[in-house]
């Protein structure tokens, strides 16, 4: 498979700081590549680090954030445009994204919400929408604690388990029925 840094590679801006060698982005990248090719979503771009990964791996890119942070979208947009990548780019609150909005996801990163009651709707509302794997960024990280508490009360009141656990990151999946 492609490594995880080929987009930014082929675009000339990598460096240093823009490497995913950390044992967390190696850990994204393997389990959402089992899904290359697959409608994927990214709920929270930021300045686009971790969609960038999951365009590589698929042209079926749902990416929703409402920009109302720090992040700019332009510069992210930019990007895809320079790939002509055919992202989909869904402007908008993930809590008000409604369901004719989005597909049927096999990989959906959740990054955006830090507030227990947005993580739990958005895993509630993804959950529905996802057939494969859902990553939540932040978990078990000290500074957001309700994000931590709102997976945990998920996976205690659902169908979904925990399957793997990084530094920053949680997988879930389905239970087997």
């Amino acid at each position: 498979g492609k490594a995880p840094t080929s987009t930014i590679n082929r675009l000339g801006i990598a460096n240093n700081d823009t490497k995913q060698t950390n044992f967390d982005w190696y850990l994204f990248y393997a389990m959402a590549k089992d899904y290359a090719g697959k409608p994927m979503c990214e709920v929270g771009i930021g300045d686009g680090g971790s969609s960038l990964t999951l365009a590589d791996l698929t042209d079926k890119l749902d990416l929703i954030d409402s920009w109302h942070q720090t992040w700019v979208k332009e510069p992210v947009q930019d990007i895809y445009e320079q790939l002509k990548h055919p992202a989909k780019f869904i402007d908008s609150k993930s809590v008000d994204v409604r369901p004719k909005q989005v597909q049927k996801y096999k990989f959906v990163h959740l990054d955006a919400n830090k507030a227990y009651i947005d993580v739990y709707d958005d895993l509630c509302f993804y959950s529905q929408h996802c057939t494969g794997l859902i990553c939540v960024d932040d978990y078990l990280q000290s500074m957001w604690p309700e994000v931590t508490r709102a997976v945990d009360d998920f996976v205690h009141r659902t169908n979904w388990n925990r399957i793997l656990i990084g530094n920053h990151q949680v997988f879930l999946c389905k239970k087997k029925e």
